[in-house]
C-alpha cells in the first residue's frame, strides 16, 4: 500500500523543482544556500523539539544541499581554495551532528552560511 504523501513536503519539491528549472548558475547557487540554511535551521527547530527523526531529515536535506555546493564550486575561480575549505568543515560538523548533535556547532555553521549568503545576495 502506498504511504500519503505530505502534502506541504510535496509542494515544496514541487516549488523548488521550478526554481531549479528555470536557474540559472548564480540562482541555483543562491538556491543551494537557502536549503542549506533551512535545513540547517529545521534541526536545530526539530532537536528544541526533542523530534529527533525530523532532526536527521533535516541535516540530510542540508547535507545534499551542501554536497551540491561543494561539487558546484569553480576551481578556477580564486576564492574556490576558501570556499572547499569551508565547506569540508561544514560537512564536518554536519557528520558529528548526526552522531551527537551539538546546537552551538551547527548554530555556528548556520550563522557563517546566512552571511556568506547575504553576501552574495547583495553582490
Amino acid at each position: 500500500m502506498l504511504v500519503p504523501a505530505n502534502p506541504k513536503s510535496a509542494y515544496r519539491r514541487v516549488e523548488r523543482d521550478a526554481a531549479i528549472l528555470g536557474s540559472d548558475s548564480r540562482a541555483l547557487t543562491l538556491l543551494c544556500f537557502d536549503e542549506f540554511n533551512t535545513s540547517l535551521a529545521s534541526a536545530l527547530h526539530a532537536d528544541r523539539r526533542g523530534s529527533f527523526v525530523q532532526r536527521g531529515d533535516a541535516l540530510l536535506r542540508a547535507n545534499a544541499a551542501l554536497s551540491a555546493l561543494h561539487a558546484g564550486t569553480d576551481p578556477a575561480h580564486p576564492l574556490a581554495g576558501a570556499m572547499q575549505e569551508m565547506f569540508g568543515a561544514a560537512e564536518r560538523t554536519l557528520r558529528s551532528a548526526m552522531v551527537r548533535f551539538t546546537p552551538g556547532s551547527v548554530e555556528i555553521v548556520l550563522r557563517d552560511f546566512t552571511d556568506i549568503r547575504a553576501a552574495l545576495s547583495a553582490s
